[in-house]
């Protein structure tokens, strides 16, 4: 098994335990939103889990793209 599919395999079980990002803090997701619209140029999300920075980053630029596993486990 490949190393992104053993994350993509977890990624369920990783959801079911911390939530989703609209459980995070709203002053947390509020500085990221922040950071990301003052970033010039391109953003990297090299994190864990299952996506839930890399859509609010994507949300706020449409030029990020997520991973494909990130859309093979959140619609």
């Amino acid at each position: 098994m490949s190393v992104g599919a053993a994350y993509d395999a977890r990624a369920s079980e990783y959801i079911a335990l911390l939530g989703d990002i609209a459980q995070t803090d709203a002053r947390d997701r509020a500085l990221i939103a922040a950071w990301r619209d003052a970033t010039p140029g391109r953003l990297l999300d090299a994190g864990c889990g299952p996506g839930l920075w890399t859509r609010l980053l994507h949300d706020g630029e449409p030029s990020i793209r997520p991973h494909a596993s990130l859309t093979a486990t959140r619609p």
